[in-house]
């Protein structure tokens, strides 16, 4: 788990809130270099960005419809990083 993902649990805890702090990953037949070597995929663009439901959608929306039935309930925090791409943080400068 990485520094932030242990600082969130950390937080929770602290505050005795019910929360578990989780990290989905794509099947290993769908990670980014088996599609990108593998497969032949080109790299990612914004005309074809076949990572983005490969590598985050189906992974997180996997682990949720395996959670909900046993909680009853799920709250997902997605984020962004600002160093990604010159475009995208432009885009997060703005929110």
């Amino acid at each position: 788990m990485s520094n932030s993902h242990q600082e969130i649990q950390a937080a929770a805890e602290a505050f005795a809130l019910p929360i578990q702090v989780k990290i989905t990953q794509p099947d290993e037949d769908q990670t980014f270099w088996v599609s990108l070597i593998g497969r032949g995929y080109p790299s990612p663009n914004r005309n074809f960005r076949w990572c983005t439901d490969r590598m985050k959608i189906q992974p997180t929306s996997r682990f949720i419809r395996d959670h909900v039935d046993i909680v009853g309930k799920v709250i997902l925090l997605l984020g962004v990083r600002r160093s990604e791409s010159a475009t995208r943080a432009g885009s997060v400068a703005r929110l």
